[in-house]
């Protein structure tokens, strides 16, 4: 389990834990912060992209996937647009 921020500052103050050990938890928060950031975005742009494929002639097998494919695309560029100044 990944500790909080919290007990990891509390840890490296009390010598438990090495600054080093500290920087590589708050790196695998960093890591996971975005990667749900780019799936939330992603489940907020879904509805519109299956609104927009319903009725179309994409084949059922592949409908769930171009749909699922264009929501992370979407997330995607929304994070690139998030980094700018």
């Amino acid at each position: 389990m990944i500790p909080t921020i919290e007990q990891i500052c509390e840890d490296l103050a009390a010598g438990r834990i090495t600054i080093q050990q500290a920087i590589e938890w708050l790196n695998i928060h960093t890591q996971t912060a975005e990667s749900e950031l780019r799936d939330s975005f992603a489940i907020a742009a879904m509805p519109a992209h299956m609104m927009a494929a319903y009725g179309t002639k994409i084949e059922t097998e592949t409908w769930h996937d171009y749909v699922a494919g264009l929501a992370y695309a979407t997330a995607d560029a929304m994070l690139v647009e998030r980094a700018k100044p």
